[in-house]
């Protein structure tokens, strides 16, 4: 997907391996256009405040690890564990149903099920 820039051409590639060193681990080009398999970082609906740290965070150095199968909960925690945004990146991924991975330390099981209890604790007040 191209995002229209004229400093890399569009690609996460870039323009050329003299812009290779301007581009951070997740493809950031010169001119600001965050790429991600070819598309900007918000299409996957990774939350400005991770790709906007200026602190090592361990999802953007190894996404692989938050998107394996099979992850299990103390695994989810465990990937999490450090981070200085487990709280924001997990109520941002309970807002959003479509996420997968692990978001806040929690596996996409885990956040359904606690959608799942929250809505039938609201439905039982009501």
């Amino acid at each position: 997907m191209v995002h229209g820039c004229g400093a890399c051409g569009g690609r996460p590639g870039g323009a050329g391996p003299e812009l290779a060193a301007e581009r951070g681990p997740w493809g950031r080009c010169v001119s600001g256009q965050h790429h991600v398999f070819g598309g900007p970082l918000v299409a996957l609906g990774i939350p400005p405040f991770v790709w906007e740290a200026r602190e090592r965070l361990r999802c953007r150095d190894d996404p692989d690890a938050f998107f394996a199968e099979g992850i299990r909960p103390r695994q989810a925690r465990a990937l999490c564990a450090e981070c200085g945004y487990l709280e924001a990146c997990g109520a941002y991924a309970l807002e959003r149903a479509e996420l997968v991975g692990v978001w806040g330390g929690t596996t996409t099981g885990e956040r359904r099920a606690l959608r799942r209890r929250s809505a039938e604790g609201l439905a039982a007040a009501s």
